[in-house]
Parts: C-alpha cells; sequence; structure tokens
C-alpha cells in the first residue's frame, strides 16, 4: 500500500511540475525558413500569390494526401484568393490570401480545424543572386501550460514542410525565369531584325530615288539637241 501511496505522490509532483513549468513555456511561437532564388520577384509571385499553383511547390499536396480535395474560391490570385481541403489524412483547412505585394510578397491565414488562424506569409527580400524568399508562419497558444509545450514541437514540425516546400518552389521559379529570360532575348533580337530591316528598306528606296532620270529634264534636253 505504501508504495501505491509513493507512486501516487510521484505521479502528483510530476504533473504539478509540468503543469507549473508549462507557465515558463513562451506561448507564442514562429518559424521561419528562406532560401536564395536566382529569379525576380515577378517570377515568383505568380506562384505564391495563386492558390492553385500551390500543388506545384507546396509540401501540402494530393501527392502527399491522396484522399485531400481541395476547392478554390473568390479571386484567383491576390487577396482574397482562398484554397479549402478536406481529408482524413490532410485534416480540413482554409489558406486564404490576405495581402500580395509585386515587392514585397504574401501574407496569408491559415486555419486547420480545430485550431486558431495562423498568420504566415512569404516576404522577398533582393539579394545578388536574385531573391531571398523567407517563408514564415508564427501563432500562440494561450495561457493553457499543457498547450504551451506544443509550441516547442512547431518548428521541428513545420520548419521541415517549410524547407521542402522552399526548394520546390526555387526550382520552379527559376525555370520560369530561364523561359521569360528566353521569350526576352527572341523578342529583343526580333524587334532588332525589324529595325535593320526598315532601315535597309528606307536606304533601298532612297538610292531608287536618286538613281531614277528626270523626265522633264531629258525631255527640255532632247528638244534643244533636236533645235538647229
Amino acid at each position: 500500500m505504501r508504495i501505491l501511496q509513493r507512486i501516487g505522490i510521484a505521479l502528483a509532483v510530476f504533473v504539478a511540475l509540468v503543469v507549473i513549468g508549462g507557465f515558463f513555456v513562451p506561448s507564442s511561437w514562429q518559424v521561419e525558413e528562406s532560401v536564395e532564388v536566382a529569379a525576380a520577384p515577378v517570377d515568383i509571385l505568380p506562384l505564391v500569390e495563386t492558390p492553385r499553383r500551390w500543388e506545384e511547390w507546396a509540401a501540402w499536396t494530393k501527392a502527399r494526401y491522396p484522399d485531400m480535395e481541395s476547392e478554390y474560391a473568390g479571386p484567383e490570385r491576390g487577396a482574397g484568393a482562398i484554397w479549402r481541403w478536406r481529408g482524413r489524412s490532410s485534416g480540413n483547412g482554409t489558406l486564404e490570401i490576405t495581402k500580395s505585394d509585386p515587392a514585397s510578397g504574401i501574407d496569408y491565414v491559415l486555419t486547420f480545424e480545430g485550431f486558431s488562424p495562423t498568420p504566415g506569409g512569404l516576404r522577398f527580400e533582393t539579394v545578388p543572386v536574385g531573391t531571398r524568399v523567407v517563408w514564415w508562419m508564427k501563432g500562440d497558444v494561450g495561457n493553457n501550460p499543457l498547450a504551451r509545450y506544443f509550441s516547442l514541437l512547431m518548428e521541428p514540425m513545420m520548419g521541415k514542410d517549410l524547407r521542402a516546400g522552399l526548394g520546390k518552389l526555387k526550382a520552379v521559379a527559376e525555370a520560369a525565369a530561364a523561359r521569360r529570360q528566353k521569350e526576352e532575348r527572341a523578342a529583343e533580337a526580333a524587334r532588332a531584325a525589324k529595325a535593320h530591316a526598315d532601315v535597309t528598306a528606307a536606304g533601298d528606296g532612297a538610292s531608287g530615288a536618286d538613281g531614277e532620270p528626270n523626265a522633264e529634264t531629258d525631255g527640255a534636253s532632247e528638244e534643244a539637241a533636236a533645235t538647229p
């Protein structure tokens, strides 16, 4: 009986220490990962401000969660664009773009069913290679001392997905930048060729005008030669 009492007392002390310790754990959490992309914001923004295109690079896709069903609402891109998903393996959630800026990136609110909304975003920063994309998320679990321990798990839980998504975003954005630059070079070459052709045509026209005989002058000359 004394052994059981001692076990009970030990468990009570342990629980008390866990609860008390929880009050010393920060209630807020933030996860932030980044990657440098050899592309301009113009190449990256369409990928992140269009929820339908997250499938191309984000870690939360049907390939990972086969039973996930997605639907979209609001505008196709930019502030107000919404992505909703449902699934046994993925859970139910909503992501809404709240701000989109060509120079600085996007902000969004992510809401999983049963949890408080979580703000996040993808921030653009100029670097020598092109653009640094910083993917951040933050939240607050409140005053529950046990829930505060959950905040300690957010970095290892979310950080892996953010890093994986940024890696794919880098590849997709750099491919888009390469296509854009190729098209711009082709367009520039076409403009240069047209300008050269216009100059050549103008020069040929001027040469033809200089070499064309003057009918009035030639007629007068022939008349003078025929006069005795």
